[in-house]
């Protein structure tokens, strides 16, 4: 009978210490924040464009201040989300990776086509 009560005392005390346990830590857990969205829209080049020119100017809008990239080329976003660059191109097919992020480490991205044909 004695030994019932000690393994009952001692189940009420171990559900009591994973109860407050449980407690303490979910009330200081904090909510997450969610991340905010990215956007993306290309205006110019269109994809799948074919040009005679050795490089094209890409452009297009963002959130405001995100930092781009159009393939290595680095710029900046302005107030507005406007941002531009100038990339060289190959003679053939030249895949164009344009990834924009924010300071929080959120990011989108959009690939294009542009065809280098050279004139003759």
């Amino acid at each position: 009978m004695k030994q019932a009560v000690v393994i009952v005392a001692l189940i009420i005390l171990s559900a009591l210490f994973v109860y407050f346990r449980t407690r303490e830590k979910t009330s200081t857990l904090q909510p997450s924040a969610i991340g905010e969205q990215i956007s993306l829209a290309i205006v110019s080049p269109a994809n799948n464009v074919t040009v005679s020119n050795g490089s094209i100017s890409v452009s297009g809008k963002t959130n405001p201040s995100a930092t781009v990239f159009i393939n290595e080329l680095e710029t900046k976003a302005n107030s507005q989300g406007v941002f531009g660059g100038t990339v060289a191109l190959d003679e053939g097919e030249n895949i164009l990776v344009i990834v924009a992020h924010n300071d929080e480490g959120d990011s989108t991205e959009q690939e294009l086509i542009v065809n280098y044909e050279p004139v003759q």
